[in-house]
């Protein structure tokens, strides 16, 4: 029982999240924005993924701070995004084991 209600909470509050970010969606594709809104929300993605992603830098401290610094050097030499998450992730990798070797 206790099963059956849990799985009932987790449909609804999914049924909700998606049913007001499609009504975001129909609203603001209806509405004449001004051009500055639109170039702000144009910025929204990587400000949003900057968020998420610079204190899980931060707590990894050095680890962290070279996956970044070999991600976007690889993102800006090869312009490939597949290469920068792989190059970024086993740049993390190779500075986990060798800094856990010292």
């Amino acid at each position: 029982m206790d099963q059956d209600i849990i799985l009932i909470g987790i449909l609804v509050a999914a049924a909700a999240i998606i049913a007001t970010r499609l009504l975001g969606l129909v609203l603001v594709g209806r509405l004449n924005l001004p051009p500055y809104v639109e170039r702000c929300l144009e910025h929204t993605p990587g400000t949003m993924l900057t968020a998420l992603i610079v204190p899980d830098i931060i707590e990894m401290g050095s680890v962290g701070l070279t996956a970044a610094f070999a991600t976007v050097l690889i993102a800006l030499v090869s312009r490939n995004m597949l290469a920068a998450v792989f190059g970024g992730a086993g740049s993390a990798a190779v500075a986990r084991y060798l800094l856990s070797a010292i």
